[in-house]
């Protein structure tokens, strides 16, 4: 069994479908709650889910990659503090 794996949500999820066809029928057999490893793919928590899908793939520690912050920061980036319309509405106020 591996240490630690690096993956990116894409890589897990086609690793699951090549054994068990859909990630539905993964959380089937494991027992898992309804879309629960879309939701840890996702980024969200969930113990059972994520130590079931590190058990499936043969490692004690999964990372699994997400870009949530690089896409937050893109937002921060593009949004307008001071109430500006953009050009194109800037006659119609």
């Amino acid at each position: 069994m591996r240490q630690e794996l690096v993956l990116h949500p894409e890589d897990v999820k086609a690793a699951i479908r090549k054994e068990f066809g859909s990630l539905k029928a993964f959380e089937l057999e494991k027992g898992l709650p309804d879309r629960s490893a879309r939701d840890v793919l996702r980024g969200r928590a969930s113990a059972r889910t994520h130590s079931a899908i590190s058990e499936f793939l043969g490692v004690r520690r999964l990372i699994i990659l997400n870009n949530t912050k690089s896409s937050i920061s893109i937002r921060a980036k593009n949004t307008r503090s001071n109430g500006d319309s953009q050009r194109l509405n800037a006659g119609t106020k």
